[in-house]
């Protein structure tokens, strides 16, 4: 009986083990499937905590409110409406009409939108688009954690817990949070965890994802790719330093080449329209006038949200990758420091957004703080717990021992306590942390606010790192902490950097309300009567509704179409063309049909709740016959300088004599308490010698006439300058408290006139050395006849071109008011025809006796090699992959590895030289 019962129980415990053991198994089965697919979890969390932040703060797509301001609200919004019309089939990808009075479009294209999430907006009305940026930057961000995710799940495979908490934490870095206005920069910020898992990849022989990889970073944004050119350089020196591995110098250089090859069709006709913006400046002395501290309130809050972490990053490196990421995590970390080197991993220049690069700084210190936390904490517990049956079962939560209970339990408490702190704390402060979110910039106040709050984090992690370190906090405490951590920042950063600049999209609304209410199937441009980017109306937004437009604000705008549109008359700073500005003779001749005013106009076409559109007394189609030879007098060196010159010069050749313009200069003007004086270069210094110091202008009117007053001096894209606000300027009807200023340096229409003496009062404020200052007047009726017997060839617009008939008499020259660019190419009667740059920035060609059929076109400068270079690149890759499958693997030349080898730690000398060590002694000496 003992013995049967004795038999019964051991069977029961086979049968429990049994059991036991397959539902261990089970679990364990479970837990490998939910690690195998554990990437898919941080994107569905950041889509969560994206969807909980719109809806309870009142965003799209619960209402229409927008988190887009700043350069998405003037660059990206509209070029996503540009993008929406080219995706319809309205324009071509090479060349558009609605920017810049015609410009390349490609690089353009290249620069903001070629992101697969771009595709989207063909989906999206015009009117939401604006709204639909919440949802964009949303989707970035889930594509961010699931990148980041991929490459902890094969590089740390098994812990899914700091996987997932580090990979949401990456979606909302600083960098994400104050750059995503510059939404294709966080396709970057996604594609460098791939980038950096193809290197690994490479080093075990694996060169097509590399190859994939990088080319897709040069596809999809050239500008970051330069730093991210550099960041590699650095890898290859360090890597090669570290491991002496010959073999992956030859393989870094093949993978390179074929991803340059491969992308050249991007990269080379960019690059060729980037060189050839305005925004062109001399690298040595934007470093020699450089500070050597960078503008750190500013740039050090992009990291502060893996300010916690950095403790982590001091662990033991054990491996090789290690060593190289932490190395490489500290040389991403000086140029936040240090000026100069700042300045060159940003192309040597920048205006703002000061640490572009530092989407690679977060993610290498994510990588570090994995390494720590997927590392054994303490050795001598480890070896307890392995000869301790009642430790290993409450090893993974507590250590099994009362200090590592109380430690846990206290650290998770603090970071509790922090959490509820921060919550509490940006509440309070975040009017003046979010300082940013109003100017781009930070200020000390911001800083300060700021650093108090993440120092404190940083003494959370400090105490979990030594604590994990010395064994007194396992996994799972420590993994509690950190998700504190993590989830106070989940409400910190969009508190502070995306519910302060979001907006309710009415004004948008009404703008995108003006598309398509002119019913005119010529070709015309849009203008408006003066500048209203104070009322959201940004430059960009003109071509983004649909309207052929003067303006363009990106850093692709062509320097001479700046130059020329300011000599015009044309308000131009910076990277911007306004669409404001000129008179009565360059609108005609920029073929400007409509005018859209906030205020009720004349001959309106269409009004809305905040804006109207008028239709210009005087308009000229595209391609106007010049009177004289405008070629010529271009190729004699003409002076442009002297904006009433000019309309003077602009009146005789295409209308006729110039008595129809008047021009008063400084020498017609009387001054009161202002000495005058004409300097060698001809320019004029005035020096108030009292606080009434004025210049007037009497001016005779017999007839109706539009006067106009020009301050102009020096034709340059500088951000400022210095006869900005130097001057009030009164006349009846008319008065302006500060000209010019920043955005509103062309003429100034002072009003339409009819008979008697007009007089101009000009204060002026301060001393000021000046070119050209005066009124000068057109009149009216004279002009309006004249304009109707211009001979014009009513060029039409297609997909990337114009086209056009005209019968000449031979010899006759015709003004193209599209920015002559060296990617525009003739043909009449289907024979190629020379194109010429007139007034300093515009195109020009002469016609053929008799019947003319005029098509021009347009192809990027560059396409052609591009395209060239590309095709060879797929042909070798093609070719290495079918040898390479035949034959068992791709084998390099002898010698090749050890080449390359040297070649690469070279060139990285080079890099550091010239990256880190030029800067600073350029700078300082």
């Amino acid at each position: 009986m003992g013995k049967a019962s004795g038999n019964a129980g051991t069977d029961c415990r086979k049968v429990r083990e049994n059991i036991g053991g397959r539902a261990v198994k089970k679990i364990e089965n479970v837990k490998n499937t939910l690690n195998k697919f554990i990437w898919l979890l941080p994107p569905l969390i950041v889509c969560a905590a994206m969807t909980f932040l719109f809806k309870v703060n009142g965003l799209y797509p619960f209402t229409g409110k927008t988190i887009a301001w700043c350069d998405m609200d003037q660059q990206v919004i509209p070029l996503l409406l540009d993008f929406k019309d080219i995706l319809a089939g309205k324009e071509g990808l090479f060349f558009s009409f609605k920017n810049a009075g015609g410009m390349n479009f490609f690089g353009v294209f290249f620069f903001f939108l070629s992101s697969p999430f771009s595709f989207l907006v063909a989906f999206v009305d015009k009117a939401d688009i604006s709204s639909f940026a919440n949802i964009l930057v949303m989707l970035k961000m889930c594509a961010i954690s699931l990148t980041a995710s991929l490459f902890f799940s094969r590089k740390y495979p098994g812990h899914a817990v700091p996987n997932v908490l580090l990979s949401v934490l990456y979606a909302y870095s600083g960098y994400t949070m104050m750059y995503y206005q510059n939404i294709i920069w966080l396709d970057m910020v996604y594609v460098f965890p791939l980038l950096l898992l193809s290197l690994d990849m490479l080093k075990e022989g694996k060169r097509l994802f590399f190859v994939c990889a990088l080319a897709a970073c040069l596809f999809i944004n050239y500008y970051i790719s330069y730093m991210i050119v550099v960041f590699l350089l650095l890898y290859a020196f360090l890597w090669l330093i570290i491991s002496k591995d010959r073999r992956f110098a030859g393989n870094f250089f093949l993978c390179c080449a074929s991803a340059a090859l491969l992308s050249a069709v991007v990269w080379l006709p960019s690059f060729v329209q980037y060189f050839s913006s305005g925004r062109k400046s001399s690298v040595i002395r934007n470093l020699q006038n450089s500070g050597l501290v960078t503008p750190y309130q500013t740039a050090f809050p992009t990291v502060f949200s893996t300010l916690f972490l950095f403790p982590f990053t001091l662990s033991r490196k054990v491996s090789k990758d290690g060593k190289l990421r932490f190395i490489l995590f500290l040389l991403t970390l000086v140029p936040l420091l240090i000026e100069p080197v700042n300045k060159m991993w940003q192309t040597g220049s920048y205006m703002s957004f000061p640490t572009r690069y530092a989407f690679m700084t977060i993610f290498l210190c994510l990588t570090l703080a994995m390494d720590c936390m997927t590392q054994p904490s303490a050795p001598s517990a480890v070896k307890e717990q392995e000869n301790d049956e009642n430790t290993k079962k409450n090893a993974f939560f507590f250590g099994g021992r009362a200090p590592a209970v109380i430690c846990s339990v206290l650290l998770g408490a603090l970071a509790l306590g922090y959490f509820l702190f921060s919550v509490n704390y940006t509440k309070e402060n975040v009017t003046v942390m979010d300082q940013y979110s109003n100017t781009l910039w930070g200020n000390d106040a911001s800083f300060e606010a700021l650093l108090k709050l993440y120092l404190l984090a940083f003494g959370v992690g400090a105490l979990c790192f030594a604590l994990y370190k010395l064994g007194l906090l396992k996994p799972v405490g420590l993994w509690v902490c950190v998700g504190l951590l993590v989830v106070s920042e989940l409400y910190v950063a969009p508190q502070t950097y995306m519910l302060s600049p979001a907006h309710e999209t009415t004004g948008y609304r009404q703008i995108v309300d003006l598309a398509d209410r002119i019913e005119d199937d010529g070709f015309y441009r849009v203008k408006t009567e003066r500048e209203y980017s104070s009322l959201g109306f940004d430059v960009n937004m003109m071509g983004g509704i649909g309207y052929n437009a003067l303006g363009h604000y990106t850093s692709l705008t062509g320097g001479g179409y700046m130059a020329a549109m300011k000599q015009f008359g044309y308000t131009s700073y910076w990277m911007e063309v306004g669409n404001s500005g000129g008179t009565v003779i360059s609108d005609a001749l920029m073929s400007v049909g409509y005018t859209i005013s906030a205020d009720n106009g004349k001959g309106e076409v269409y009004r809305n709740d905040s804006y109207g559109i008028s239709k210009n007394d005087c308009y000229l189609p595209l391609g106007i016959v010049a009177r004289r030879d405008i070629v010529g007098a271009a190729q004699n060196g003409a002076d442009y300088s002297r904006r009433g010159e000019l309309q003077k010069t602009l009146y005789a050749d295409f209308f006729g004599d110039d008595e129809a313009v008047t021009v008063y200069s400084l020498e017609d003007a009387k001054l009161s308490d202002l000495d005058c004086q004409l300097l060698e270069n001809g320019k004029y210094r005035l020096k108030p010698t009292s606080s009434a110091a004025s210049l007037s202008f009497s001016v005779p009117v017999k007839e109706k006439e539009l006067l106009y007053f020009n301050a102009f001096d020096e034709n340059t894209n500088a951000l400022n300058q210095a006869i900005n606000k130097k001057f009030s300027v009164s006349a009846p009807g008319y008065y302006t408290g500060e000209f010019p200023t920043q955005k509103n340096n062309g003429t100034a229409l002072l009003g339409e006139y009819s008979y008697g003496t007009v007089t101009v009062k000009v204060n002026v404020k301060s001393e000021v050395t000046i070119r050209d200052i005066g009124v000068f007047g057109v009149k009216k009726e004279k002009f309006s006849t004249a304009a109707a017997g211009v001979k014009t060839l009513g060029l039409t617009a297609g997909k990337n071109s114009l086209s056009g008939r005209y019968t000449a008499s031979g010899g006759e020259c015709v003004f193209l008011s599209v920015a002559y660019d060296e990617g525009l190419s003739a043909k009449i009667n289907g024979k190629k025809a020379p194109l010429y740059e007139v007034y300093d920035g515009f195109t020009a060609f002469y016609l053929e006796e008799g019947e003319n059929e005029v098509v021009i076109s347009f192809r990027p400068k560059g396409f052609i090699a591009g395209t060239a270079l590309c095709v060879v690149g797929l042909g070798l890759c093609v070719g290495a992959c079918v040898y390479a499958k035949r034959k068992g693997g791709l084998v390099l030349p002898q010698g090749f590895d050890t080449v390359a080898y040297y070649a690469f730690i070279a060139v990285g000398g080079l890099v550091i030289a010239a990256v880190y060590v030029a800067p600073i002694l350029l700078c300082i000496l």
